[in-house]
Parts: C-alpha cells; sequence; structure tokens
C-alpha cells in the first residue's frame, strides 16, 4: 500500500507541475501578444495619412478586426490609396489592400494587393516579434521564399507625446543593391503603429515616409 500511495503522489506531482507550466506558458504568450498589440490602434475606423520621398503620399483605414478562434490570432484589414500625383491623368492602380495578423509572439503584414507605386516589399514581414528590447533579433522566410533578418535597433520614449516606440531593421538578399542588401527600417509607436519607414528602392538612393497625421474613430 505504501508503495502506491508514493506513486500516486509522484503522478499527482507530475501532473501538478505540467498543469503549472502550461498555465506558465499561456500567461506569457497572452503578455506577448498584448504587448505587440500596444504598439497598433485598437479601434476600426482608425486612419493614418503619411507623406515623403519625392512627394511621395497616401491615406489608409483600419476596415475591420478578427479574431480567428482556431488560430488564437487577431487580423487587421486594413485598405489604402497611394496619392496619384498625375492630377488624375495616370492610369495606374493607386489602391492597396493589407493585413496585420497578431499571433502569440510576432505581428505579419501580409500585402494582399497593392498597385505599382506602393513601395511595401516584403510580403510576409515579420514586423515585430515580443519581447520589445533593443537587441531583440530574429529571422524568417517571407511569401516569396525569400531570407529575412530583423533586429530592434532602438526603444524609447518620444519627448513629445511621451509615447513609447521602437525601431527595427530588415534586411534580406538583393544582387542588384551595392552591398548584396535590401535594407528596410521603420520605427513603431505605442497605439499607433508605423511613424516612420525606410528603404532602399535603388542602389544609392533611399526612399522613405513618414507620418503626417492620424485619426481615431469619433
Amino acid at each position: 500500500m505504501g508503495c502506491a500511495r508514493r506513486s500516486k503522489a509522484f503522478l499527482f506531482i507530475i501532473a501538478a507541475s505540467v498543469l503549472i507550466l502550461s498555465v506558465a506558458g499561456c500567461i506569457e504568450r497572452k503578455s506577448a501578444h498584448e504587448e505587440l498589440m500596444s504598439y497598433f490602434p485598437g479601434e476600426t475606423g482608425f486612419t493614418w495619412a503619411y507623406s515623403g520621398f519625392a512627394e511621395y503620399g497616401h491615406r489608409m483605414i483600419l476596415d475591420s478586426i478578427t479574431e480567428v478562434r482556431s488560430k488564437g490570432d487577431v487580423v487587421y484589414q486594413i485598405s489604402g490609396m497611394v496619392e496619384d500625383m498625375s492630377g488624375g491623368e495616370s492610369e495606374e492602380d493607386f489602391s492597396f489592400q493589407i493585413q496585420y495578423i497578431f499571433g502569440d509572439t510576432q505581428v505579419v503584414e501580409r500585402i494582399l494587393h497593392k498597385g505599382i507605386v506602393f513601395p511595401h516589399r516584403i510580403d510576409g514581414l515579420v514586423m515585430l516579434e515580443a519581447p520589445i528590447k533593443k537587441g531583440q533579433e530574429w529571422s524568417f522566410t517571407a511569401e516569396d521564399g525569400s531570407q529575412v533578418d530583423a533586429v530592434i535597433t532602438e526603444t524609447g520614449v518620444d519627448d513629445e507625446d511621451n509615447l513609447a516606440y521602437c525601431e527595427v531593421a530588415y534586411t534580406t538578399p538583393d544582387p542588384d543593391m551595392p552591398d548584396g542588401l535590401y535594407r528596410e527600417s521603420r520605427i513603431f509607436k505605442k497605439g499607433i503603429g508605423v511613424v516612420s519607414f525606410v528603404s532602399t528602392i535603388m542602389p544609392e538612393v533611399e526612399f522613405s515616409y513618414s507620418l503626417t497625421s492620424f485619426k481615431s474613430p469619433e
């Protein structure tokens, strides 16, 4: 009887330990997920306006927020329009549609549709990975099969609006670039999302845009 009781006690301890580790893992994943989402707006109808290189500009709106229960992901559906500098004479498609997909520890940007002038290049970009801290590194395979390396190069608090921010640098092989790498960087700010974008669109030519205004739904 003594051996049976000891065996049951041992099994109970093992089961309890597994349960505790499982609960701790769930709490940690929830915390990481919430940290990621804190760097983006949380309501549909949120709008962004950007301007930058060579009079470039675009606007976009958060159309919907959907929770995918089977995966636990949260999906932001975003539509936008690049400014037509031709005054309506161009026949180019200036519209775009993207998704932000928030998982347990990563947020991914999917490019569902883009006209020729929308500058985002990496479909399946892992924009952020928790924890959000300087020096955090990750690597991933984009939708086209290219390998991308990312690192958080800076974190801090903006003195002007007292909002936390982080800057991320991304690189992927590109033989057309002088050093064999396409480079991109983005700055994210709490509650807003992307506030700055810089990329090498051509050898020795740097493209950039930054947030000029945003509006929360009333």
